[in-house]
């Protein structure tokens, strides 16, 4: 004999497949603004400084930075090279190649929107 505990759950999960039998619907994406991105290399080209300015007040996620060289394209060509907090407002990249263009996207997601900027070198 089933406890009562077990024939909650069996009700639930029943209730919860006749509400929904694809499943829960897919989380709509949140829109993209521009964020307004600027930097500079240093002399020698070792060293890239990306800022962006401070974000509002709405709540979100990390700062996400990403690299590719400058030319490739598809979404697969981007690489995570950091995740920062998100009062953060300055990157230093000091993995990067002398003589070798790059091209970086910073996405800083809120509650309504994710901000995204691009900045290239070179």
């Amino acid at each position: 004999m089933r406890s009562y505990r077990q024939l909650q759950g069996i009700l639930c999960f029943c209730f919860f497949a006749f509400l929904f039998p694809r499943g829960l619907p897919a989380a709509e994406p949140l829109p993209e603004r521009f964020l307004p991105l600027d930097g500079k290399i240093a002399e020698d080209g070792t060293r890239v400084e990306i800022n962006w300015p401070k974000a509002s007040r709405s709540k979100g996620g990390r700062v996400s930075i990403q690299r590719r060289i400058m030319g490739q394209t598809g979404k697969d060509s981007w690489r995570n090279i950091a995740a920062v907090r998100r009062v953060a407002r300055v990157y230093l990249d000091n993995q990067v190649q002398s003589g070798v263009a790059y091209e970086y996207r910073i996405s800083r997601p809120g509650k309504k929107w994710i901000e995204t900027g691009y900045w290239t070198t070179g």
